[in-house]
């Protein structure tokens, strides 16, 4: 193509070009999230469904969402201590 007049696409031009890279990266963004939270909540429901009454399942924070424990049946939660501290000389 013979570009005489000196018009380019808005792609091709440099603002355009910006601001594509950035709409593009954004929603390569948004899929990537869409996606780890779907694989988030997968996972979870097929523990749910196949994990014995009285357990306790764990899923940590990640990029998809917060961190997650659930208690499996009707037994009574576990009492979970905290870290222990050593001891202090007075």
């Amino acid at each position: 193509m013979d570009d005489a007049d000196g018009v380019l696409p808005a792609l091709v031009q440099p603002a355009g070009c910006t601001a594509a890279f950035f709409v593009l990266l954004a929603v390569v963004g948004l899929v990537y999230r869409l996606l780890a939270e779907w694989q988030r909540r997968v996972t979870l429901d097929r523990l749910l469904t196949k994990a014995p009454g009285g357990s306790v399942i764990l899923q940590e924070k990640s990029v998809a969402g917060p961190a997650i424990q659930v208690w499996v049946g009707d037994a009574c939660p576990p009492i979970v201590e905290g870290p222990r501290s050593a001891p202090r000389d007075l």
